[in-house]
């Protein structure tokens, strides 16, 4: 089967990246003829209102589609509008995996509905449980509905491990404000052989027009926090998630901070992080699935992926590791379902 796999919007939010080159890879060891395609111009003309971009998706021959990610939200038609054209005269199969909300409230199930039955979606595997629940409570009688995770996790799978010199410790923090850690006798987190609690002032994102540009100032007062905890540790260092727009006094407010529109770096920083203290989902995501710890600081329902595979929310109370095993099950219970909707 002929599969395009949509990716996109790395450089806006490279753990995109992650479960996108998953699904991929997922995908071809399954013996399917899958190649990637960019994604759908819907956010750009939300933001530009412009009619002239052109979605080359039209220009593909196809057996099947995929999507991934949070695709079901209030503006999920508009977002979705020259992928619902096109499929008024193709019916091309659609398959969703990693899918989650970002609006769980039940005034959109109609629009969801309606989304899934334009689109011809066959498939949808869910990245956490209210997803899933939500979606089962809609009775979507010509969609499979799977309960499963995040791709990222899978990730590790089909990337072989570049080992960098030394164990990393990741802190990533670039939609709140970096917490304040403070070296104690006994606390929550340990960083190199020394014990840490820690303070953080917002666990709130920024919202509405606030968060375009408070990253772009709140440098200003974040550049020197934490200070004392990169001297003498060079294995202490921090990503940066969004590289457009660029702006180097955002993006290198703070010491040893990596920042691409590449996933490979990325990869290779979270395979080798021991420990990865984030806001990020898909930063401690790929941690965890890479065995290290990670620990979450925001209140984003996004969270819920991570529900998934360590089983409750103490993630964000103290680091935590995963059982790999539950990855593996995971992996080969999709396999399972995917093959009774696709066949070679």
């Amino acid at each position: 089967m002929r599969i395009g796999n949509v990716v996109g919007y790395w450089s806006t939010n490279i753990g995109n990246s992650f479960f996108q080159l998953s699904a991929e890879k997922l995908l071809k060891e399954m013996g399917h003829d899958v190649f990637n395609i960019p994604d759908l111009s819907g956010y750009a003309d939300l933001q530009s209102k412009s009619k002239n971009s052109l979605d080359l998706l039209s220009y593909y021959s196809l057996d099947a589609l995929v999507l991934h990610g949070p695709m079901f939200r209030s503006n999920i038609t508009e977002i979705m509008a020259s992928l619902l054209e096109i499929q008024v005269d193709r019916k091309i199969p659609v398959l969703l995996l990693g899918a989650g909300m970002m609006d769980y409230d039940s005034k959109y199930s109609e629009k969801y509905r309606d989304f899934i039955d334009r689109c011809n979606v066959k498939f949808i595997s869910t990245r956490d449980e209210a997803t899933y629940e939500y979606l089962s409570g809609m009775n979507l009688s010509n969609t499979v509905l799977h309960n499963g995770i995040d791709l990222a996790f899978f990730l590790p799978k089909f990337y072989h491990k570049n080992t960098l010199k030394k164990e990393l410790i990741v802190l990533n923090f670039d939609q709140i404000d970096e917490p304040k850690f403070k070296e104690v006798d006994s606390g929550e987190i340990q960083i190199n052989h020394q014990s840490f609690t820690y303070r953080v002032g917002n666990k709130s994102e920024p919202l509405k027009l606030f968060k375009k540009f408070a990253p772009f100032v709140k440098w200003i007062w974040q550049r020197d926090i934490n200070r004392e905890l990169l001297i003498n540790h060079d294995n202490i260092l921090r990503t940066e998630h969004r590289y457009n727009p660029y702006f180097g006094k955002k993006i290198y407010s703070k010491s040893r901070t990596f920042a691409s529109d590449h996933p490979t770096g990325y990869i290779d920083i979270y395979s080798n992080s021991k420990l990865t203290l984030s806001n990020r989902v898909h930063a401690c995501a790929l941690t965890l699935a890479n065995g290290g710890k990670a620990m979450y600081f925001s209140n984003s329902k996004r969270a819920a992926l991570l529900d998934r595979v360590v089983g409750d929310d103490s993630y964000t109370e103290k680091p935590v590791r995963i059982n790999s095993s539950i990855i593996e099950d995971e992996y080969v219970n999709l396999i399972k379902a995917l093959k009774n909707v696709i066949k070679d």
